[in-house]
Parts: C-alpha cells; structure tokens; sequence
C-alpha cells in the first residue's frame, strides 16, 4: 500500500496483532472511490478479515502463553542487567559469609560484585561493549538533489520504532517520550522532512501504557514538523519481532527508512530482514563516544557509564532472545 492511497486523517493507525488492521482496511476503503473499490480485491478481503475478527469476539488479547513468555523475557533480563546482577552477587557472597562456612567463596562473590559493578560503571567499558553494536551502520544522510534522484527518495517509508513512554499528564509534552524515543521521532522527522510526500509510521505503545500515548506522540510530531496527515501509528507491539510483523504487514515489499537507536539497529535490521523487508538503516541515539581522557572525571566510574553498559547487555541479551526464538 503506497502512502499516497492512505486516508488523509490526522493519523492512521494499525495494531501489532494481525486483526488490529481490520479497521485500518476500512479506514482506507472509504478514502477510494467507488469504481476502485470494485475493481479491487478489498472488499472481499475487507469481508473476510472482519468474519474472520467478529466471530472472534471482535476484540483479541495476547493469549496467557504469550504472556508468561513475554512477562519470563523481561524478568530474566532485568536479572541480568548490571545492578541486579551486581546485587545479586553481593547478596549471595554476604549470606554464604554471614550464615555459612563457605567464608572463601562468600569473599569471591563479594569481591566479584564489587568489581564488575566497578567496571560496568566505567566510560571505557560501557564504549567497547555499545561500540560493536552502534558502528555497524553509518548515519543516514540527506539525498543530494539530482536529475533522477537516489535510491533513498524512492523509499516512501520512514519507520521509527518505539523507546519507552512516560504516561504521566503531569508532564510537558516533551518530557514524556523515553529519551530513546524522543531521540528517534526527532531523526525519524528529519528523515521525513528530507523526503517530499513520504508517510512517517510511529510505534507507539507495548501493551501496557494508556492509549493516551497514541495523542501524545502524533501531537508530538506535529509539534517537531511532521506532514499533517501522513503519519500513522503501530500500536500494542512489545518488541521488536512484533513490530516487524505490524510492518510487515502494512508496508509489505516496500523499501522503507527504519529508524532506532544506534546499539538496537543490527537487532531490529536482523527482524527486518528475517521477515523479507527492505530497510534502510537511519541510527541514531548514539551512546558511545570518543573521550579525549583530558578531565578528570573521564577516569571514573559514573551512572551514565552504568547506563551504557545496560544497554549494551540488553542488546546482546535480545540476540540471545532472538536466537532461541529461531531455534525453538
């Protein structure tokens, strides 16, 4: 489906679940005219899908395994980022001293939490565990105007996945999106700008946040200069695989700019090529940086440090994920 068939609405949106395009489809069916619909296969497409959602109820959740999985997935995670894990090492060394007579071992525990938590917290580490992931794909960069174009000015797509939402109305506008997300729509919209007539498609929500995130982030990209009427949203998807299926899904074959942080891109373009789209690769939210070890504080630990390197783990733990997946 080309952007330029899309209904001209303040947004259109689609779920992440593969009935939620149902409304989507008849959004879109009213935009065309009538001999267009007849000679199309729409309607009986429409038809079918809606038998097909209505004699479901209408309205489907995530069945209770996807759940338990999804709720496993973040659980284990979270066990394995670096203060968890540092905690945990800690907590096991202090009760095999206090309660035990595995005194050496307790020791070696301690001495262990102490140290990783020591380095994770460390500039230098966080950049050699995020520098492999964020190096893979260079910046996107403008098109030169040309006689014929490039291959990017083709691309009528621009895809900015999700990075954390803050549902609280007490804040401004600004402050809401997670600082991976804000970072995103605001590349995600200079890639838009950059391409005339191109339809800028959010993923906004995991399931869990009020929908009041949908009007939050379309309110935003109104405010940073996104085209009125060509943006649309993904909505529901929990991570990254379900994103790719919603994309999948509405932009099919299409070549489409996709838009995440730098230390998430090789993930998200592996989905992406796993379910046979065509991506181009825009990184942004850099975290990894060349120091000149010239202040002081280049020299020590710190709670950016430790933030880099989680995000760091949390990419190379959503490889394993991912790897499991593939072969289980």
């Amino acid at each position: 489906m080309a952007p330029a068939d899309l209904p001209q609405l303040d947004y259109c949106s689609v779920n992440a679940q593969p009935w939620g395009w149902v409304p989507l489809l008849r959004q879109c069916s009213l935009a065309v005219d009538e001999a267009a619909v007849a000679e199309s296969v729409v309607p009986s497409f429409l038809a079918l899908t809606e038998r097909w959602a209505d004699s479901r109820g209408g309205e489907i959740s995530l069945s209770g395994s996807t759940l338990s999985v999804f709720a496993l997935k973040k659980i284990v995670s979270r066990l394995l980022f670096p203060v968890p894990l540092c905690l945990e090492l800690l907590l096991a060394g202090l009760l095999l001293i206090w309660f035990t007579k595995r005194h050496r071992t307790g020791r070696a525990l301690v001495t262990l939490g102490v140290v990783l938590l020591a380095l994770l917290s460390h500039s230098g580490v966080a950049d050699l565990l995020l520098s492999p992931l964020e190096s893979k794909y260079s910046p996107w960069q403008t098109p030169t105007p040309g006689p014929a174009g490039t291959e990017d000015e083709t691309r009528q797509w621009v895809v900015v996945l999700a990075g954390g939402y803050t549902p609280d109305e007490r804040l401004p506008l600004s402050s809401r999106p997670g600082g991976s997300t804000l970072a995103r729509l605001v590349e995600g919209i200079r890639v838009h700008q950059s391409l005339p007539g191109s339809q800028l498609l959010l993923s906004v929500g995991d399931g869990v946040t009020p929908d009041n995130e949908a009007e939050s982030m379309t309110r935003l990209a109104d405010m940073l200069g996104a085209a009125p009427g060509r943006v649309c949203l993904i909505r529901g998807a929990q991570d990254t695989q379900q994103e790719m299926d919603a994309i999948q899904r509405l932009v099919g074959s299409e070549p489409f700019i996709l838009v995440t942080s730098a230390s998430h891109m090789p993930r998200a373009m592996n989905w992406a090529q796993s379910k046979g789209l065509n991506p181009t690769p825009a990184p942004t939210d850099y975290r990894a940086h060349r120091k000149s070890w010239e202040s002081p504080g280049d020299f020590f630990p710190d709670a950016e440090g430790l933030r880099c390197s989680e995000r760091a783990i949390y990419e190379y733990l959503g490889w394993a994920w991912a790897k499991v997946r593939t072969r289980f």
